[in-house]
C-alpha cells in the first residue's frame, strides 16, 4: 500500500497534462521522489520487521553491542512513523495539486 501511494503522490506532484503530447506524463523530480518514497517506506518498515522477528528469535550480540539494542528498539519505529507520515504529506501535496489542475 506505501509502494501505491508514493507512486501516486509523486506523479501528482509533477505531472504534465497540459503538453502537446495526448500521453500523460510525470516528470524527472516525480519519479525521483517516487522512488525516494518507496526506499524509505521499505526500508524503514522492513527493517523494523527483520529486527523484531530476529530480536525475539535468535539474535544474540556481543556484549560489546548490548547498548546498542534499546537505540535500535526505539530508532527504526520511529523511522517508520515517519516513512509514514512522509507517504501523508506528498499525498496531500499531490492531491492539492491535482485539485488546482482539475479547477484550471
Amino acid at each position: 500500500m506505501g509502494a501505491v501511494i508514493a507512486a501516486v503522490a509523486g506523479a501528482a506532484l509533477t505531472m504534465d497534462i497540459e503538453g502537446d503530447n495526448p500521453q500523460r506524463r510525470v516528470g524527472c523530480i516525480g519519479t525521483i521522489v517516487t522512488s525516494a518514497l518507496s526506499l524509505f517506506f521499505f526500508v524503514s518498515n522492513a527493517g523494523l520487521v527483520v529486527w523484531w522477528i530476529s530480536r525475539t528469535a535468535f539474535l544474540t550480540l556481543p556484549s560489546s553491542f548490548a547498548m546498542l539494542v534499546p537505540v535500535v528498539d526505539v530508532l527504526l519505529p520511529v523511522l517508520a512513523v515517519v516513512s509514514v507520515g512522509a507517504l501523508a504529506v506528498a499525498w496531500s501535496a499531490g492531491a492539492q495539486r491535482l485539485a488546482a489542475t482539475e479547477t484550471s
